[in-house]
């Protein structure tokens, strides 16, 4: 959906159950996430699209800039590890990708690709640490 409270009351989850974090948001907490990161990706004039890799590793978003992949993987938990982000990254050797989540902004290197933790809130500011100024 273009709007994460459109998809909050066309899912039918209560405004209570978002608020206060209760256990039946844990089940959608990452898929609103997701639709966010989705939409402003688009904002940004990305073009995402999804990568698996048979039934084991999926990354959440990838997209092209300037001729490179940048993978993308959204995390709404407190836990941040990737297994299927690292494993893209061993693979496809991006330059650069990004772990969007509810982290500080931190630079960490997985196999060889730098990887921008941003968070949620600053989504919108991904191209000063993508492309290369």
């Amino acid at each position: 959906m273009s709007d994460v409270g459109l998809l909050r009351a066309k899912s039918k989850v209560s405004v209570n159950t978002v608020l206060e974090e209760s256990d039946l948001y844990i089940r959608y907490k990452g898929a609103f996430a997701e639709n966010y990161v989705l939409n402003e990706l688009r904002v940004l004039g990305k073009e995402p699209f999804f990568w698996r890799s048979g039934n084991t590793a999926e990354v959440d978003f990838i997209y092209e800039e300037n001729g490179e992949i940048v993978p993308v993987e959204v995390k709404a938990a407190d836990n941040t590890q990737a297994k299927s982000y690292k494993q893209f990254c061993k693979k496809y050797r991006p330059q650069k990708g990004l772990k969007i989540s509810g982290k500080n902004i931190a630079e960490n290197i997985y196999e060889s690709t730098i990887t921008y933790n941003v968070p949620l809130y600053l989504k919108w500011n991904i191209d000063n640490y993508v492309i290369d100024r």
